[in-house]
């Protein structure tokens, strides 16, 4: 039907152009009032003959929504992304469930091709236009390459206790396959601004984060490790371990404050999971993750406390989190390649003049000494980043 209506004339606009929204109203309701008005003249108005100004719409273009082709963006590109991915794992879709669930992808797939075209015929020489700001450039970035499946560069750049498991795998529980391609195929359209993923393409249970899903995936959650570390000798926040462990009750590794917050079968996910360790770990008072301080009232004492727990993490974050993936060949020509270059070529700005406030308050930024790490210090922090992005469009 919808394929029909985008392909008349006189119809197309229904699917391709965007809608005017309806002004707000009281609804049916108003519309279906009896007139109860009595002898004294009392009583309820009737609604008859109003109703036309319920049917008012906004014209204006601020007050217009997306397009029927627009809102099946996000549905076709989970569509494309089931489709590509169950090439490789197949027996996960064999059951009728399975197939109907292809066979759909396929139809939105082939129906989103088609009213494409027609509304590409329809916009014929007009310009596109492209992002106004570098923060714009950025978002769009990232709604482009939320996931990227790749082949074999995953399973290599795992941490090797992962890699190993990874490899003793031989075979997969019934709907194991199928779950993780479900999920994995939702975090192409639902992670948030910052979140990459990248997906073994012949091993999908098998994510660059580091992110394994075993054997007894989806019954227990997967086993997840960070990977910044400084050689193991740095814990950045009370939820990350030096050893690469990622404490988070939905993973089963902290104790958490009930059921809740803990694994469910059928109902927790990965897309969960990268949003709570974005959220609830990588927030700016990383101090307040420590066992019992959670609660601390706000005071110039724990105020205290917490500054100086961001300060030396500040020094940390620029020595190993953005030096690092800037000076390292390894690193900065490894699996995150582009995306490191892209960061910091529409970021570097902003990152800078960041880390020089710190500097104005932190003597670690221009005067790093290597503190809680063992390792050699002697650097000043700010002039290194300042030289280290000179080399990225700024």
């Amino acid at each position: 039907f919808v394929e029909r209506v985008g392909s008349h004339p006189d119809t197309r606009f229904l699917v391709i152009d965007g809608r005017y929204v309806k002004k707000r109203s009281p609804g049916l309701q108003y519309l279906s009032m009896e007139d109860d008005i009595d002898d004294r003249g009392k009583g309820k108005k009737k609604a008859k003959g109003k109703g036309a100004h319920l049917l008012e719409v906004e014209t204006s273009r601020k007050s217009m929504s997306s397009s029927l082709l627009d809102s099946m963006k996000n549905l076709n590109i989970q569509s494309d992304a089931l489709l590509k991915t169950t090439r490789a794992v197949k027996s996960g879709f064999n059951d009728e469930s399975g197939q109907e669930m292809l066979d759909l992808a396929k139809r939105v797939r082939n129906l989103y091709k088609t009213l494409t075209a027609l509304a590409s015929s329809k916009d014929a020489g007009k310009r596109r236009g492209k992002p106004t700001s570098k923060a714009a450039e950025w978002a769009t970035y990232c709604a482009e390459n939320r996931v990227a499946h790749v082949s074999g560069e995953v399973m290599a750049n795992m941490r090797t206790d992962l890699q190993l498991y990874a490899l003793s795998l031989r075979d997969s529980p019934h709907n194991r396959l199928k779950v993780l391609t479900v999920q994995v195929t939702d975090l192409h359209t639902s992670l948030p601004e910052g979140i990459f993923i990248k997906a073994e393409e012949n091993r999908i249970d098998v994510l660059k984060f580091d992110i394994l899903c075993a054997r007894d995936f989806p019954f227990l959650p997967p086993n997840v490790k960070l990977r910044t570390t400084g050689g193991g000798k740095i814990r950045f926040n009370p939820n990350l371990k030096s050893d690469g462990e990622v404490c988070l009750s939905l993973l089963g590794t902290w104790e958490g404050r009930g059921a809740a917050e803990r694994w469910q079968p059928g109902k927790s996910t990965l897309l969960q999971i990268l949003v709570s360790i974005q959220a609830m770990i990588f927030n700016s008072t990383p101090w307040r993750n420590e066992p019992g301080y959670e609660n601390s009232p706000d005071t110039p004492t724990t105020r205290r406390l917490s500054n100086e727990y961001n300060s030396l993490r500040q020094s940390w974050t620029v020595r190993f989190a953005m030096l690092e993936w800037l000076q390292k060949s390894e690193k900065r020509n490894g699996l995150w390649k582009e995306i490191v270059a892209k960061y910091f070529e529409l970021k570097g700005s902003k990152i800078f003049e960041n880390v020089r406030r710190w500097a104005k308050v932190n003597s670690q930024i221009e005067s790093y000494n290597g503190i809680g790490t063992g390792l050699f210090g002697g650097q000043n922090l700010l002039k290194e980043l300042d030289k280290a992005l000179s080399g990225c469009k700024r």
